[in-house]
């Protein structure tokens, strides 16, 4: 069981180190599957369609890995934590893909993109906080 942390005046912190730590996890899961998935489909023949769905299905179970990652270093606000290191992890994949495929999405896109970053950093964070 971990130490809780005295509320004091200024209550729990937020710990930068935690985040950054579960952003690096989220894109490490997502590169690996991405490599394990590019080998599959060298001997099989996947549709596209199945091959970008396959990829959204991996990040968001990646930005929920790294939430709880997050959460689980930081030991406490595991939502804030998680949450955050998701909006990084859709932070610097919006960038990437802009920069490499000077490609604009639509506001509403980005935004839930966002949205949805967030919410499943947060879920996993809640998780991970929670481990023993």
């Amino acid at each position: 069981m971990k130490p809780v942390e005295p509320l004091g005046e200024s209550g729990p912190r937020l710990r930068a180190m935690s985040i950054l730590t579960g952003v690096a996890v989220a894109y490490a899961l997502s590169l690996t599957a991405a490599a394990l998935m590019g080998l599959a489909m060298f001997r099989v023949r996947i549709p596209d369609p199945t091959v970008t769905l396959l990829m959204s299905v991996v990040s968001y179970l990646s930005m929920m890995g790294g939430g709880v990652v997050a959460g689980r270093r930081a030991g406490t606000l595991g939502w804030l934590h998680g949450g955050l290191t998701g909006l990084g992890y859709v932070a610097i994949a919006l960038v990437l893909t802009g920069t490499l495929f000077h490609g604009i999405t639509g506001l509403g896109s980005t935004a839930g993109r966002l949205v949805a970053g967030f919410v499943l950093g947060a879920v996993g964070g809640t998780v991970g906080v929670n481990l023993d």
